[in-house]
């Protein structure tokens, strides 16, 4: 339901743009005016309009994602953005407050709730009170950014989706925070991180977490080295299926899911390539075309390929030897009661992972005279108390340096150095939905009859 929220609201404008007209700059009220066609797009889409669409073969699959992708990148590039006013600095009555606004999230949501974590802040930060504040899950809570965007009645600092801290960069709203942040913190960042929220050399926001897109793997049946590349995935995979009932309940599937952005990444293709869409690539054959493999071959089932959540069900259950989700996963494979094991995600000559979407914005309005309160809130959020050993355990890499617990699971930490984050492209959500609902019918398209 999220990522159908998250689609929709590419149709919002943001940072000046409508579609087909030139706005006069940044017009927060139009966020809110659409927000009503932005819920009617998500019932459409919830009802089922994409439901009992085609199979395609890979050729028509790839071209009419291009299709999409181009339509969608050249209205983007027919409008472009004006420059948003500069939001004038404020001094607020209580410069020590700082107020956090936060989602459904695996770390901030349960740790914050406790009093000894506020606790820990008082005793860490004396002077600066934090208030934070639950706003529900990301479908909801984004609703709320939206009015209060609208009406200019923001937090200080807010954690928010991917997709919105482009949309807010490019609308001039939040802070970069290499202004408000010590350098000794900004060098604390760890590396993916550091490189995926800065932009044009300035550093925007901070990691809310390590999460990112691993492979799971049963260590039982896998062993205890996990396939770094295509070719050493097919053979481990191969080596299953021929073991033990080719079909049937009891039957192994050696895959579950392996994300098409990811195999393409390794490919070295794109999802979107400047003002076009990068499916019209060889990359993007070659990528498809491996997943189908698999698929034609046997090793990966074709009613779980692109069904993550499935495909992690039934890893869970034994039926499922390697399978990729995210990190946010790993307390739930530790309680299956099997050997599991994680690595990066398999790639064409090597391993790559996803980092997770999920960002910590500083709105412009007191920025400037919260600089050092702010900075102590940034500290706490992602540092050893928030992201040490305990969102370890609960798989998110540790942001900063100076957050690394003594021990550590290593395929972890190395998906998430290998971690690479979403390109920070208008509509880029779109592009993406469109892509993998047009990727699904090339899964399920099969000439051959069993």
């Amino acid at each position: 339901m999220s990522g159908l929220f998250l689609y929709a609201l590419t149709k919002l404008p943001v940072g000046g743009r409508h579609r087909r007209r030139r706005s006069a700059g940044f017009q927060p009220a139009r966020l809110a005016l659409q927000l009503i066609s932005a819920t009617a797009l998500i019932l459409f889409l919830t009802a089922g309009c994409l439901a009992g669409e085609q199979a395609l073969p890979p050729d028509q699959a790839l071209a009419k994602a291009a299709a999409r992708g181009d339509s969608i990148l050249k209205d983007v590039n027919a409008t472009p953005d004006t420059a948003a006013p500069p939001v004038p600095a404020e001094t607020p009555a209580k410069p020590n407050d700082v107020s956090f606004w936060y989602f459904e999230h695996p770390i901030y949501s349960s740790l914050l709730s406790r009093p000894e974590t506020l606790a820990a802040f008082r005793d860490a930060h004396p002077g600066v009170t934090l208030s934070s504040q639950f706003i529900g899950e990301w479908n909801i809570a984004v609703q709320k950014f939206t009015v209060t965007v609208a009406a200019g009645d923001l937090p200080d600092v807010a954690l928010v989706k991917r997709p919105w801290f482009e949309r807010l960069v490019r609308s001039g709203r939040i802070a970069a925070l290499d202004t408000v942040l010590p350098p000794a913190l900004v060098d604390d960042l760890r590396k993916p991180s550091r490189d995926a929220l800065t932009v044009n050399g300035r550093l925007y926001a901070m990691p809310a977490d390590g999460f990112c897109s691993v492979l799971y793997f049963n260590r039982d049946l896998v062993g205890e080295t996990a396939p770094r590349t295509w070719d050493e995935l097919k053979t481990a995979a191969a080596k299953l299926s021929n073991q033990g009932p080719s079909t049937g309940k009891d039957r192994i599937i050696p895959i579950g899911d392996l994300p098409f952005l990811e195999t393409l990444w390794s490919a070295n293709g794109e999802l979107v390539k400047g003002a076009r869409s990068g499916m019209s690539d060889p990359e993007a054959r070659e990528a498809l075309d491996f997943l189908l493999g698999l698929r034609t071959a046997g090793l990966a089932d074709p009613g779980v390929l692109g069904n993550t959540e499935r495909a992690f069900n039934l890893f869970e259950a034994g039926r499922v030897a390697m399978t990729v989700a995210s990190s946010e996963h790993l307390s739930r494979a530790q309680k299956c009661g099997l050997k599991v094991g994680v690595a990066p995600v398999p790639g064409k000559t090597g391993p790559l992972s996803l980092l997770s979407e999920n960002v910590i914005v500083v709105f412009n309005r007191y920025a400037a005279a919260k600089r050092s309160s702010l900075a102590g809130v940034l500290d706490f959020l992602t540092g050893p108390t928030l992201q040490g050993a305990t969102a370890a355990e609960r798989g998110s890499a540790p942001v900063r340096t100076s957050a690394m617990p003594p021990t550590f699971l290593p395929g972890l930490d190395q998906a998430y150095q290998l971690g690479r984050a979403t390109p920070l492209s208008p509509r880029w959500n779109e592009i993406q939905f469109e892509t993998m609902r047009y990727v699904q019918l090339a899964y399920l398209w099969n000439p051959v009859k069993r």
